[in-house]
């Protein structure tokens, strides 16, 4: 948007509905035969709003997760746009920094303030099961600073199904050329992560001419270039036929913002042009995001005035946490809302997990949740958490984007039903922990910890519910203290009990020697995975154990206070 003022973010409180959200409807988006195309391969249009500039009180106090859940619930939105505020807005009121300001002023790309929030929004739109778009939001060129940034961002987000890449807002001066060459460099550094996102790319003249030559190059075949209108500027209805010439040229095209008003976003709302462009983005199946999210005052100088642009969605005095009524919303935000309501499926928060304990720099998201949904406002369990009823063949998924390597613990608060049944706990598609659910009817609480450390990069945990269980009321996941190790390691015997220790199986039983002059406290019997089969006490002045005879058991641990020690079991021919 071209700018001589700001703009801002809107949502609404969750309704009682329970469709999947749009990540776990769609899955990861992809390029194909110039069309944005879900993980099944079919074309998909989504539409939703952008939230307004990183750096403007009027745009960043809306990005919560409140928010988050009013745009998902109640407009039904399936995308949200994050601007990251680059460079000064014009007539900004003091004080409020850009991006580029942060840096200048000392910060890194991590440590500014800008960044930060554009981060945790972006965060909160996976949790929500969102699809959310990262705009480098400037008009002239700073591209080695993109390179930094976006580098770090597909580190972060690489692969995660929720996010994509907007390069450069409304290139504003530069020339196509010099775009190219920008969007190749900032491409390489996204791919170079191994980073498969989807990527928007800016074009000459506030981003309004998709169907300029030569096209950017990507390995990963993942652009689409976008176009910019404002309903209310009547010079814009001729960009309608760049929309369909890059079309016909075999390019993917993303309307990545749009306005109800002029061109500077500040009056003349028409809703029937924004009828006439929307139709052609339906046509044709384009995707959308409406500016903007915003309370924004139409003279930003005159902090007594309630008058708020005409692009922006709230009224002065909507509630910065959502849950708006309609009277909270100007002429655009309820022409905005109604449209997305009469055009998406009702999408509501994803319920599992609903609390974690994980590092900062880790993100978990819910995917999917495939199973009979039975919501209640409380749970009966005691618990404020919301209730699903499951049966067998129920799964969720969860993307797990981490910069640590970890042990993970989970606890499950579960209802049983007769019988019992098992968590079937997976990583990225291979087999990794069965949480077993005991028979019975009460609400129980389950912990097993993960014998697998987690690995850097964007990962998908995935739960299956088998057997006989009621309902699932919330998981928790919690990074275990870096000392953990379920993994035996040998621990070197003094000189006087080498040759002292082992531990053989027969056909009854596993039997462990225990030498003379050590206090043992336990023995734990360990598979060869790291997993802890079984465990029993250890009597003072024992000589020998005899131990289950589990046949998967490799190892045997004995622990003292202070001591571990891990023998090997040795086959018997006995």
């Amino acid at each position: 948007m071209r700018l001589r003022t700001l703009a801002c973010a809107v949502l609404l409180s969750l309704g009682a509905s329970y469709a999947l959200t749009p990540v776990a409807t769609h899955g990861t988006l992809s390029i194909k035969n110039g069309q944005l195309v879900d993980s099944t391969g079919s074309a998909v249009i989504l539409r939703g709003v952008s939230m307004f500039w990183s750096s403007e009180p009027d745009g960043n106090s809306f990005y919560n997760a409140g928010v988050a859940q009013t745009l998902l619930g109640d407009w039904k939105a399936a995308i949200v746009r994050v601007p990251l505020g680059i460079e000064h807005v014009k007539n900004a009121p003091t004080g409020n920094t850009s991006y580029l300001e942060d840096l200048s002023g000392g910060a890194t790309p991590t440590t500014s303030i800008n960044a930060q929030r554009a981060f945790n929004m972006v965060d909160i739109c996976i949790r929500q099961g969102l699809y959310v778009i990262l705009d480098w939001h400037a008009e002239q060129l700073h591209q080695s600073e993109a390179v930094t940034f976006f580098t770090l961002a597909a580190k972060k987000y690489g692969n995660v199904p929720n996010v994509i890449f907007e390069t450069f807002n409304e290139p504003n001066g530069p020339g196509w050329n010099d775009l190219v060459t920008y969007h190749n460099a900032v491409i390489a550094a996204i791919r170079a992560q191994g980073a498969k996102n989807v990527v928007l790319v800016g074009s000459p003249s506030w981003s309004s001419q998709p169907n300029l030559t030569p096209a950017v190059t990507d390995p990963a075949g993942n652009v689409a270039y976008t176009l910019h209108f404002y309903a209310g500027a009547s010079a814009h209805d001729a960009y309608r036929s760049n929309v369909t010439s890059a079309l016909g040229m075999g390019r993917a095209v993303f309307i990545s913002e749009w306005g109800t008003t002029s061109a500077d976003g500040a009056s003349n709302v028409s809703t029937g042009n924004s009828t006439t462009w929307l139709n052609l983005l339906e046509t044709n199946k384009v995707s959308s995001c409406n500016w903007a999210v915003s309370n924004q005052l139409l003279d930003p100088s005159n902090s007594s005035s309630t008058t708020v642009q005409g692009s922006a969605a709230l009224l002065r005095a909507a509630a910065k946490t959502g849950s708006w009524a309609t009277s909270d919303l100007t002429t655009s935000g309820n022409f905005v809302r109604t449209w997305l309501q009469g055009k998406q499926s009702a999408y509501t928060l994803p319920r599992i997990p609903d609390t974690m304990s994980i590092p900062s720099d880790t993100v978990f998201a819910t995917s999917n949740y495939d199973g009979t949904k039975a919501d209640s406002a409380a749970s009966t369990d005691g618990g404020s958490h919301g209730m699903l009823s499951v049966a067998s063949g129920s799964s969720a998924s969860y993307y797990l984007i981490s910069n640590i390597n970890f042990y993970l613990k989970v606890v499950a608060r579960v209802k049983p039903a007769s019988g019992g049944g098992n968590l079937v706990f997976s990583w990225d598609g291979t087999a990794l922990d069965t949480m077993k659910v005991p028979s019975g009817t009460a609400w129980t609480t389950i912990t097993d910890t993960f014998k697998t450390k987690t690995t850097t990069g964007s990962h998908v945990l995935k739960v299956d519910v088998k057997g006989s269980i009621s309902a699932l009321s919330n998981f928790t996941f919690v990074k275990m203290p870096i000392s953990y190790n379920p993994i035996p390691v040998a621990i070197a015997a003094s000189a006087s009990l080498a040759g002292r220790l082992s531990a053989r199986a027969t056909a009854s039983a596993i039997v462990v020697d225990l030498p003379q002059g050590q206090t043992w406290a336990v023995a734990r019997l360990v598979n060869a995975q790291g997993r802890e089969m079984a465990r029993v006490s250890v009597a003072n002045g024992a000589t020998q154990l005899s131990l289950p005879p589990l046949r998967s058991v490799g190892w045997v641990l004995l622990e003292s206070g202070t001591s571990r020690i891990s023998i090997p079991v040795a086959l018997s021919a006995n």
